[in-house]
């Protein structure tokens, strides 16, 4: 089975060609699962290759029970590019979940090799919060300065 969860899919080279998934076999399709993905276009619609060479948009992956929970929006990151961080009003930040207990990337990677990896691309753990933030990056609050005063 391949799962395509809790990604962020942006900046797609040829913006009115290419695809942001292709999967050209019609017996590939029936052993993918995709969710919680963020979908980043600009204006142009998501193109998504789903067992032909026919152009699927996401309204289609919905009406066939794919994608449920995906989105196409500005994830903001910090500087696209170069930092892939989110910033404070990213549609990014706590849309996302782990998956089933037991059936998700992490359990099969714990599962397989013993070692957590529960934590996004700088090593911080994951989830802070209730949900997981889409994306490489885990949502850091800010800290309050230790040594406030109110005069």
């Amino acid at each position: 089975t391949f799962k395509i969860h809790g990604n962020i899919l942006a900046g797609r080279v040829n913006s009115s060609q290419g695809w942001d998934i292709f999967f050209s076999d019609s017996g590939e399709v029936s052993r993918v699962s995709m969710d919680y993905n963020l979908f980043s276009q600009g204006s142009n619609d998501i193109r998504i290759g789903w067992g032909s060479t026919t152009v699927r948009n996401l309204a289609y992956m919905q009406s066939i029970s794919q994608c449920l929970n995906c989105v196409s929006a500005d994830p903001l990151f910090v500087n696209p590019g170069t930092d892939f961080r989110l910033q404070s009003g990213s549609p990014a930040k706590n849309a996302n979940v782990e998956g089933p207990v037991g059936d998700s990337a992490y359990d099969a990677f714990f599962t397989l090799f013993g070692v957590s990896i529960k934590k996004d691309f700088a090593g911080t753990p994951r989830p802070l919060r209730n949900q997981w933030d889409t994306g490489a990056y885990e949502s850091i609050r800010p800290s309050a300065p230790l040594n406030l005063k109110v005069d």
